[in-house]
């Protein structure tokens, strides 16, 4: 399975780091810190669930795989899941019209992350 880093932002400017799947063009559900803890989970400590009653926000979460890409989505802070939007490509088109798939990386993504190093 090809994975690599991708990040999101939630409105108040926190990001969030979470494992992507590029063979299956899809994102793990379970958020991180940094880079360096996207890298160690394995297996099921990738994927995580929202389990309490708080509302969900509203975040950008982006690609860097290819040329990179951004949709909207939501998360839990509180759990560190991603709740919506963890298939860009894929979805329901009710749930793709919603996430409003754009190629190309943010401005506040670039220079984030490059696969080949520090950029």
């Amino acid at each position: 399975m090809g994975m690599m880093p991708g990040a999101l932002r939630f409105q108040d400017g926190t990001i969030k780091w979470y494992e992507y799947n590029s063979v299956g063009d899809n994102c793990m559900t379970g958020l991180f810190d940094s880079i360096k803890d996207v890298r160690q989970c394995m297996g099921d400590q990738c994927y995580k669930t929202c389990s309490c009653d708080r509302p969900k926000e509203p975040v950008e979460i982006v690609s860097f795989y290819g040329y990179g890409h951004h949709w909207k989505g939501e998360a839990c802070r509180a759990c560190m899941a991603i709740t919506f939007g963890t298939d860009p490509f894929e979805a329901p088109d009710a749930d793709l019209e919603r996430m409003e798939v754009k190629e190309k990386l943010p401005a506040w993504a670039e220079g984030l992350y490059s696969p080949l190093g520090k950029i």
